[in-house]
């Protein structure tokens, strides 16, 4: 599958009501997946070490299928922190794009990282990067919080 059929395939996901909606869409998308909105702080290996050091200090596992989503996902926050504000009809259907795969299932693949680093990690370490975030229902963020979080403490990482 070409990437510009990904790309339809996505707009008449997320907009199927009419062909203009579904062009907007489409070229929307495109732009953010080649946009250059934030130029990037460092190298982009140097940003994925950066992240892949933060997941595992807070006990994120590297086996899971969700985790190179959860990289490629802070990776895209920091340069681009406005696809956090629509995770629903944005960012979880680029990710599904990226990874071929659904956005319903980008979305519990993500979930399931933060899940079991709550479960494994270190509670002190994890309070004091995501405490505020830290709904009251279920004891840990949200997707979205969690990615904006880690995208700005790996952000204030890379400035140092």
């Amino acid at each position: 599958m070409t990437l510009e059929q990904k790309f339809d395939a996505l707009a008449a996901y997320v907009l199927a009501d009419s062909p203009e909606q579904k062009e907007a869409t489409r070229k929307a998308l495109n732009a953010i997946m080649h946009s250059t909105a934030t130029p990037a702080i460092t190298g982009t290996a140097d940003i994925e070490d950066v992240i892949h050091q933060f997941l595992m200090e807070i006990g994120a596992k590297p086996a899971l299928i969700g985790y190179k989503m959860v990289v490629w996902a802070i990776q895209k926050a920091i340069e681009n922190p406005e696809l956090i504000d629509s995770l629903y009809h944005g960012f979880y259907p680029l990710i599904a794009v990226k990874f071929d795969t659904t956005p319903s299932r980008a979305e519990r693949a993500i979930r399931h990282v933060i899940e079991e680093a709550w479960s494994i990690g270190n509670p002190v370490t994890l309070t004091n990067y995501f405490g505020y975030y830290i709904t009251s229902n279920s004891g840990k963020p949200t997707n979205g919080n969690f990615l904006a979080r880690s995208a700005i403490i790996v952000k204030s990482r890379l400035k140092k």
